[in-house]
Order: structure tokens, then C-alpha cells, then sequence
């Protein structure tokens, strides 16, 4: 699509962030588990930590939202949206704080979002990680950094398709998230088998050399 994937790719970010942080700080926890649901029923929890629901050591399973145009009383209603549709499919069995953790285009977190950062940064300083306001502030830091990464690199990319090339623009090839993509002449190349549909660009250049139609010093034009 237009929108190039960016959009899972912002939210993934900020899911990751998150884990990376609690696990760095000794705190457990999941990403993509669909635990305490009941089987079946196609949902997964973005992260989900054991022991990080509250001072019983219930379970916090958190599911990330990114909302765009939205201020902190429609993210707070995103998050109760969210924790409402993992509630209705936990399992029985389970006792578990289900919370949504929405944020905006700017990077406003929503209200159980900063609920969130609280209770893992409280899980972190029991582990013996630091001082909580230290705690809080790095997971900020590191949230926030994965957060305008991706999105530069979602401007970046909107830039390039309507040939936005002003020294505002943002250079595609240079926050192109690592590992998504391969950057071939100035353009993104999907990685894919040779030969087939997704192959690079200058893979199909050598087919067609090899099959003796383009002359081998001949000039390819790119977008």
C-alpha cells in the first residue's frame, strides 16, 4: 500500500521499546503471546509481564495503539477500547490487568499508557535497577527515540512518493529503519528470491543483461 507498512512499523517499535527496556532493568516479559486468552480467538498481547499487574503480582498485558489526530481524552477512550476487547477473550481461569497503551502522532502518551511505564519502572526498582525517577526517565527516552525514528521514517517515505525534494524533507534512505529494507541507488529494494517479483532491482538489471537484451553499460532509470 501507499502508506508502505510504516504504520505497523511505528507501533512495533514502540512495543519493542518497551520490552527491550523492562528486560534490560531484569523485568520478565513476552512479546506477541497470546496467554490468558482463550484458545482460539485470534488475539495476541502486544507484551505481557507476569508480575507487573499490581502489588498481588497479577499479570499486565499490554496492547499498544497508535492514534493519529488524537489528544489525551480520545487516547484514553482508544485504550479503554483496547482492554475492553482483550477482556471480553481472556480465559476464565485467569486473573489478569488487561491495560491499552495508546499514544499520538506527536508522541503523547495516553493516561494508561504513563499507567504502564508506572507499574514496569516499579517492577524494575524492585529488581534492584535503579531509582524510579532514573527508570522513568529512560523509558521515556527509549520509547520515545523508537517512537520519532519511525516516524521520520514514515514522512520520509510519504515525502519520496510525491516527490517532495525541499531541504525539509526528510531523506528516505537515510532513516530507513535498519533491517527492512535495502537501499540500491538512492531507492528501496525489497529483499526477495532472485528472479522472482521482489527481487532487487539490480538483480533484474543482470537477468535481463545475461539474456543478452540490455547492453551492459546501458543506463537504468530509477524513480
Amino acid at each position: 500500500c501507499k502508506a508502505g507498512g510504516h504504520a505497523i512499523r511505528v507501533h512495533n517499535a514502540v512495543r519493542s521499546a518497551l520490552a527491550a527496556f523492562a528486560r534490560s532493568c531484569g523485568v520478565a516479559c513476552d512479546e506477541e503471546q497470546s496467554t490468558y486468552l482463550r484458545p482460539g480467538c485470534g488475539k495476541k498481547f502486544d507484551v505481557i509481564f507476569p508480575t507487573a499487574g499490581g502489588p498481588h503480582c497479577t499479570p499486565l498485558a499490554v496492547d499498544v495503539t497508535v492514534r493519529f489526530g488524537a489528544h489525551a481524552p480520545r487516547l484514553h477512550v482508544a485504550e479503554m477500547g483496547k482492554a475492553a476487547k482483550y477482556e471480553a477473550r481472556l480465559a476464565e481461569e485467569h486473573v489478569v490487568c488487561v491495560r491499552g497503551a495508546a499514544l499520538n502522532d506527536l508522541g503523547a502518551f495516553g493516561p494508561d499508557a504513563h499507567r504502564v511505564v508506572t507499574n514496569v519502572v516499579q517492577e524494575a526498582e524492585a529488581a534492584g535497577a535503579g531509582h524510579a525517577e532514573d527508570l522513568a526517565r529512560e523509558a521515556y527516552a527509549r520509547m520515545g527515540l523508537a517512537f520519532q525514528r519511525h516516524m521520520a521514517a514514515r514522512f520520509a517515505h510519504f515525502a519520496w512518493l510525491s516527490g517532495d525534494r525541499s531541504a525539509a524533507a526528510p531523506l528516505r534512505e537515510a532513516v530507513q529503519p535498519t533491517g527492512r529494507a535495502r537501499p540500491v541507488v538512492g531507492r528501496l529494494a525489497p529483499r526477495g528470491r532472485r528472479g522472482g517479483r521482489n527481487e532487487r532491482p539490480c538483480c533484474r538489471r543482470e537477468a535481463v543483461r545475461a539474456r543478452g537484451t540490455l547492453p551492459r553499460h546501458a543506463p537504468v532509470q530509477m524513480p
